[in-house]
């Protein structure tokens, strides 16, 4: 993988790369949001679909609320990260490291905190929701389609989510026990399918919505006139 190289004019300079970008925090910071956006999204629809009175009830103020903490858990569920990195200033060079303390603890804490919590969430909401929508005659009739393409939609996005995830989190997991090498071909196959998750959601928005396929189309048509 691309990586700029180490600022050599200043230590401090290099540790905050690192840090920040060598380890793909910043990066892996934005994952973790996009990660808690999805399991708020599913708890969004969870509520539209099973406790329909209590969602109609929802205020513009409760959605800013739910952005801020994603956006606080997102940035706080990696902040482990800052633990392991070491910069070498002899060799100029970045490395992962250990935990300093509970060494065997950590990775799982972490594992759980950052993938198996919010991903068992996701698969837990939906299955009720599924159920739920099949015993809801309004819903299995298609009488609210709307509710049933946004759910569905929703759905299709967490999914792709968390099989572009999870592998690379499993395999980091394992570096961080010495079992596999965080520049090995499968680990690095793995945080590039994480990375190009972000693909999907634009494709699969545009394969349930006349709407997306329709803007798509205005913006490739101004981007081929401007070819």
């Amino acid at each position: 993988m691309y990586l700029p190289p180490i600022p050599s004019d200043s230590e401090t300079a290099a540790e905050i790369f690192c840090m920040t970008i060598w380890s793909g925090w910043f990066a892996f910071d934005m994952g973790y949001i996009s990660i808690f956006t999805c399991v708020s999204l599913t708890i969004e629809r969870w509520i539209a679909v099973v406790k329909p009175k209590t969602y109609r009830s929802l205020k513009p103020k409760h959605a800013a609320v739910a952005v801020i903490l994603v956006w606080f858990w997102g940035i706080a569920v990696n902040t482990t990260t800052f633990l392991r990195i070491e910069y070498d200033p002899d060799k100029n060079l970045c490395r992962w490291t250990p935990f300093p303390f509970a060494a065997r603890v950590f990775p799982w804490i972490d594992l759980t905190v950052q993938s198996i919590i919010p991903y068992t969430t996701m698969v837990v909401l939906y299955t009720h929701i599924y159920f739920r929508m099949k015993s809801l005659p309004q819903i299995s009739s298609n009488r609210d389609p709307q509710l049933k393409k946004i759910t569905v939609v929703a759905m299709l996005a967490c999914a792709a989510l968390i099989i572009g995830w999870l592998p690379g989190r499993i395999t980091f997991m394992l570096s961080k026990y010495g079992y596999l090498s965080t520049k090995s071909i499968l680990h690095n196959s793995f945080v590039m399918t994480t990375f190009c998750n972000s693909c999907v959601n634009p494709a699969l928005y545009g394969m349930c919505s006349s709407r997306f396929r329709a803007e798509y189309k205005i913006v490739f048509n101004k981007v081929s006139k401007l070819c």
